[in-house]
């Protein structure tokens, strides 16, 4: 599966890079990146690899300038080695995001043992690959990916724990330990102040397990489980510590409003939201213990500096919402914190779909609709499936998206930031959908097989028999994601043609609209079609019959001799399934009504026919051949092969 997410990333980041940014000439940067970030990591980079290639690699930094994230380090040491090209970061984000994709696909089974919550898995993480929105990270040099990687390998650390509930399995604790020291020194070379906030989010959500076993009065006997709990925080706190040190979460975590405002709070457009803004400050409340109220003021002024920003930038800006909601103390702070997990979870919202029609909203708006299907399935799971498991994963959930909804006023921001653990809130509406789907599934399937021949059942061999719906699934996954990359074909075809006859920026919007159906109909409805199809398809023999006594017909009259038709060819081909009703449609040899039909045509026309039919012998089937000589008399029946 690995493997397989990371070609299709990789493919994918490619075409993003050489075929569709060069197309929209508004975002475009050059060297196949994006305005803004991307490119200015890339002009830092080049700038770093010059002064490596004239002064030597003692020159090279994992952080430049002091205050870079690890990804302009990464790159300003391959352009050193192999020049400055953009693609060269690739494989890194592919493997990033494949690695992403693999322990979405592995919570499954944690979420729900067996395989509902393996199905749930693969399908969470065929759409963790497939929302195109992540191109933005992965098909970029940014390290957003690397991030999000490293986030679900230390959630899926924890989980790993209390699923084992503290055993004794020192090996299992040991490759456990291992994943969250990975996951979390993932996290801090790109982002050396997210282990630190994953410390304090982690620390909450096993203080709301600690509560739920209080309460259930077992904390005591759970002393194991919380001894390997408060083991896996000390790793984290270990990089959380070293990470803290480095100058980049020193640059970050030293800033606070002010300083962070410095340049967009200037005397410009104003507004009574902008007024707030710069007339905004904190008051201290004497309830609250002053640490938290310290972090909750710290929080506080990154919102008021993001909002000071999109209110300067107003024209541009039109995806920020609540810029005039800024907490002054704490207790307006926890108020709206609700309000902050709200437009973590369902924004964009459906009211801005239509807003400023661009390509990327369009994406998100369908993305996000698609989540909306999913979610649903989140209360089947907490409902059919209450564990602590799903009790810590919420809690982690909920606190990391009310943190990023809280801090940044923009959703577009929040889109990209909450994308990890999004995708984990849509896992576990896939696990909820699937635990009622697949017994719904695996009844209608029994209720077929009592309607069936039980003989005729033994004789069967089913393509599918030996690895059930779950080996369906992952076959049914791997054509989707083919089907993916064939559509990407077609759409870059599109898009060169588009280049070489020219399109104005609204036939560009126009275009990515009209692809956005086409994406779902491609990847979706195309490869289940014949299955949706055949069940409401019915068959008729007169007709079938008819149309192949004119083909025999037809040849004859050009000098044929031997007349081979189609197998099966009395009904529609039936073969590719079994089901109870297709045995209806078998027929003993002798006195059959097709062999003698067809052989009065064999006689009449002098040609002999070799003729596949469906044969009931006794309780067996046969998929036969009757061979009918020139005289029409007709041999024994031969079977072909059993169906």
């Amino acid at each position: 599966f690995w493997c397989l997410g990371f070609i299709y990333a990789a493919l994918m980041a490619l075409m993003f890079q050489k075929v569709v940014l060069p197309l929209v000439p508004g975002i475009y940067a050059g060297h196949g990146l994006l305005t803004h970030d991307p490119i200015t990591a890339h002009n830092m980079a080049v700038a770093s690899a010059e002064k490596i290639r004239q002064l030597g690699w003692s020159q090279w930094e994992l952080f430049p300038n002091g205050h870079e994230g690890g990804n302009v380090g990464i790159l300003s040491a391959l352009y050193a080695l192999f020049g400055p090209n953009p693609a060269l970061f690739i494989p890194f984000n592919a493997a990033a995001e494949a690695t992403g994709a693999l322990m979405i696909y592995r919570l499954g089974p944690i979420l729900w043992p067996g395989r509902v919550g393996s199905v749930g898995g693969l399908a969470a993480a065929v759409v963790f690959l497939a929302f195109p929105s992540s191109l933005l990270w992965y098909g970029q040099n940014l390290k957003d990916a690397f991030v999000i990687a490293g986030m679900l390998m230390m959630l899926y650390a924890q989980l790993r724990i209390l699923q084992q509930s503290g055993g004794s399995d020192a090996p299992g604790l040991s490759r456990t330990l291992l994943l969250m020291l990975a996951g979390a020194s993932l996290c801090a070379v790109f982002r050396p102040y997210f282990p630190v906030l994953m410390l304090a989010i982690f620390g909450m959500s096993w203080l709301c397990v600690i509560a739920a076993l209080a309460v259930k009065r077992t904390l005591f006997k759970e002393r194991r489980l919380l001894a390997h709990g408060a083991l896996m925080l000390a790793v984290l706190a270990a990089i959380a510590l070293f990470a803290a040190r480095s100058n980049v979460a020193e640059y970050a975590l030293s800033q606070n409003g002010s300083t962070l405002s410095q340049g967009v709070d200037e005397p410009g457009l104003d507004s009574p939201e902008l007024t707030l803004a710069r007339s905004w400050t904190w008051q201290q409340s004497a309830w609250m213990p002053h640490a938290v109220d310290h972090v909750f003021e710290r929080v506080s002024e990154l919102r008021r500096h993001f909002a000071l920003y999109g209110l300067s930038l107003s024209v541009e800006a039109k995806s920020s919402i609540d810029l005039n909601r800024l907490p002054h103390d704490a207790s307006e702070f926890l108020m709206y914190l609700p309000r902050a997990l709200q437009i973590g979870l369902f924004a964009p919202f459906p009211e801005t779909w239509q807003e400023h029609v661009s390509a990327p909203r369009l994406v998100s708006a369908v993305e996000t609709a698609v989540w909306y299907l999913f979610f649903p399935g989140v209360l089947l799971l907490t409902w059919r499936r209450p564990s602590r498991i799903l009790l810590f994963g919420g809690c982690f959930a909920a606190i990391l998206l009310m943190t990023v909804s809280y801090v940044s006023p923009n959703v577009g921001t929040i889109y990209r930031q909450r994308f990890g653990v999004w995708m984990l809130v849509l896992l576990a509406g896939a696990v909820g959908w699937i635990s009622v789907l697949l017994p719904t599934l695996q009844r209608m399937a029994e209720r077929r097989k009592t309607l069936s021949e039980p003989a005729a059942i033994t004789e069967t061999e089913d393509a599918y028999s030996g690895g059930g719906i779950a080996s369906v699934m992952a076959s049914g996954s791997l054509i989707l994601i083919v089907t993916l990359i064939c559509f990407l074909g077609f759409t870059a075809r599109d898009l060169l043609l588009i280049q070489e006859f020219g399109a104005t920026s609204m036939m560009d919007a126009y275009f990515f609209a009209a692809m956005l159906p086409t994406f779902f109909i491609t990847c979706l409805a195309m490869p289940v079609a014949d299955s949706l199809m055949r069940t409401f398809v019915e068959s008729n023999s007169d007709q079938g019959l008819k149309q192949a006594e004119g083909m025999v017909r037809e040849a004859a009259a050009k000098g044929a001799n031997v007349v081979l038709l189609q197998e099966l060819f009395e009904t529609p081909y039936f073969c590719q399934d079994q089901l109870a009703e297709h045995f209806a449609l078998a027929a003993p040899f002798e006195g059959n009504p097709l062999i003698v039909r067809m052989a009065a045509l064999a006689k009449e026309l002098n040609v002999v026919l070799p003729m596949s039919f469906f044969e009931r012998a006794g309780q067996a089937h046969f998929n036969s051949l009757a061979m009918i000589d020139a005289d029409g008399a007709g041999t024994a029946p031969r079977p072909v092969k059993r169906t």
